[in-house]
């Protein structure tokens, strides 16, 4: 009986195999024999879509060379951190570039030829100008740069030289563009720069509710609970989220370390063959330090160094074996010794990790994401006996995800997903992650009884500050009418006085300075303004008198000040248009099926 149930459920299980494969000759492999099939756009050499523009794979590329190109001339090789900080550069770079592009596009900012042309022959590129070739005396001499440029045989130079140009000028007038906006007149210039001249005596009284002694005990509930009513926005909860992630680390295999150890122990061999090791250093070294320095790594306490290599340093006579530190093969010299401390030479080889390594990385991740879509989570880290790790329940709103760190990605993901929903496969410059959504609890209004101590403190606050609001105005009376004013036993005020105070400095028990400054500055002499409350603080200020700049002072500074203003005012246009044009909102990211 138990056979024939089995024998008739294979039938069925076979059936559906059977269909199933034949679906996929059918539809998939079929489309593809016909070239019918749409290939995916990281299947066609695309690594992104930014605002609906495709992006080849090839302009990111060339972009992140150049970078890591340019690093590397100044930091000798570079480390895996290294490299991944610029292939995070090098994306924002390019969604920056396409979205300049189109910007330029749209304000036709293109040069034409007979313009590209004027400024080859009348602009020489810095290296040039710089170059005694082209001087005569002290002076450049245009003409004989002009023949240069017209000369055939520096076609090349010339070629590119026009592609810089046809590349950064469209830039510049665009910066000169946004510098159109920015305009200030000169009678305001000239109020702001005697606002920022203008010093003040002043006479001031803050009155702290924080440190004003007040009974609880005729708070009823029902003041509390209508103030709970009343304030429901303040105790909303954040939705909480728990998510299982599968995060596959883009780190240094076994072999890649063995393959550095191999590449010491070669140089160890030239040294041991006789070339000196300050030699191998200024040849071989990965750092530009020791290179420039022949290997010199300075005086260090033994007790800096793992058990193993305190051991080998302790009796080392000429050049050590390769031996791994803070990751990196060193091999060391021992220069000089004063009882636990060293001077130690050394040549550093960076371990990195290998392209091999990054791509079966790549290819578990993305393996593990379809079985994943397909068959289930835990089945997919299961049958490739992958780790999840569970973040907990945390909240939605948080962009520092637990286990990885800021993840803008990841961040959105969980905004809207619901239990169950698993994420696409993640891209960074440090690992691959794929989410799934475990346990989602959306927030509500947090019960009165556990926010009961919250209210309370509130509503005692509120109290206070209608009592000293009310004791400030008394106070300003007081000083109007006697000219001072007696806060004997008052351990929540403060009277405090300051010469020659001026916009941008700090006042004693005001953090916040800048929202008092248009109070003082309509202040006449002899004046007390009205209680004004600044971070929950209730503030009397009194103008004793002020100084005005005369008008030598103010020309003096008028232009070096146009130009600070203009400066700043523009500096922050640009980059928050810079910002805008980096920010990752409508792009479809396809890294990770092209990037390791």
């Amino acid at each position: 009986m138990l056979m024939q149930k089995l024998r008739e459920k294979t039938k069925v299980i076979l059936w559906i195999v059977t269909i199933a494969f034949l679906g996929w000759i059918l539809l998939d492999l079929g489309m593809d024999i016909v070239g019918k099939r749409i290939a995916k756009p990281y299947e066609q050499g695309f690594i992104a879509e930014v605002d609906g523009v495709r992006i080849p794979y090839d302009f990111y590329r060339d972009i992140m060379y150049q970078m890591l190109q340019d690093s590397s001339k100044l930091r000798g090789e570079l480390t895996d951190f290294q490299e991944r900080m610029i292939e995070k550069e090098a994306w924002f770079r390019v969604i920056e570039e396409i979205r300049l592009r189109k910007f330029i596009e749209k304000r036709n900012l293109f040069l034409d030829d007979s313009t590209v042309f004027f400024l080859l022959m009348n602009y020489p590129p810095p290296q040039v100008y710089n170059d005694t070739f082209f001087r005569k005396g002290d002076t450049f001499d245009i003409q004989k740069y002009r023949e240069f440029m017209l000369d055939p045989s520096n076609y090349n130079f010339a070629v590119q030289y026009e592609k810089l140009i046809r590349e950064t000028f469209p830039k510049e007038l665009m910066r000169f563009d946004l510098m159109t906006l920015i305009h200030l007149g000169q009678n305001e210039i000239i109020d702001n720069l005697k606002k920022n001249l203008t010093s003040y005596n002043l006479e001031y009284i803050v009155l702290d509710p924080a440190s004003y002694s007040m009974s609880e005990a005729d708070i009823n509930e029902q003041e509390l609970l209508d103030y709970y009513n009343s304030h429901q926005d303040d105790f909303k909860q954040t939705p909480m989220i728990n998510l299982q992630m599968a995060i596959f680390w883009k780190r240094p295999s076994k072999e890649d370390t063995m393959s550095k150890i191999e590449e010491a122990e070669t140089v160890r061999e030239v040294i041991l063959g006789g070339t000196s090791f300050e030699e191998a250093a200024e040849s071989y070294a990965s750092s530009d330090t020791l290179r420039k320095t022949a290997g010199e790594m300075g005086w260090f306490s033994t007790n800096e160094f793992t058990k193993e290599l305190k051991n080998v340093i302790d009796t080392l006579k000429g050049v050590s074996k390769p031996l791994v530190w803070r990751g990196r093969v060193y091999l060391f010299k021992v220069e000089k010794r004063k009882s636990n401390r060293v001077f130690l030479r050394g040549i550093d080889f960076v371990i990195k990790t290998g392209e091999t390594t990054k791509a079966e990385i790549r290819n578990k991740a993305t393996d593990f994401e379809r079985i994943a879509k397909k068959f289930g989570f835990e089945k997919a880290a299961d049958s490739m006996k992958i780790d999840i790790k569970e973040t907990g329940l945390y909240p939605v709103t948080l962009k520092f995800i637990p286990f990885i760190g800021e993840n803008e990605d990841v961040w959105r993901f969980v905004q809207d997903a619901k239990e169950g929903d698993i994420s696409n496969l993640f891209w960074t410059p440090n690992y691959f992650v794929l989410c799934k959504v475990k346990e989602r609890k959306e927030g509500g209004i947090k019960e009165f009884d556990k926010v009961k101590s919250i209210v309370k403190n509130r509503v005692l606050m509120q109290r206070k500050k209608e009592k000293l609001k009310v004791e400030a105005e008394s106070l300003r009376k007081e000083w109007l009418s006697k000219g001072k004013v007696e806060l004997k036993g008052k351990s929540y005020a403060y009277y405090r006085e300051i010469k020659s105070f001026k916009p941008g400095q700090k006042l004693y028990g005001i953090p916040n300075t800048n929202e008092i400054m248009g109070v003082v500055e309509n202040l006449k002499e002899g004046q007390i303004n009205r209680p004004l409350e600044v971070d929950n603080k209730f503030i009397l200020i009194k103008l004793v008198s002020k100084s005005l700049p005369d008008d030598k002072d103010i020309q003096k500074m008028l232009q070096q000040y146009a130009q600070n203003i203009s400066g700043y005012r523009f500096n922050q246009l640009w980059n928050a248009w810079k910002e805008e044009l980096r920010n990752t909102r409508n792009i479809k990211d396809y890294r990770p099926y092209l990037l390791y």
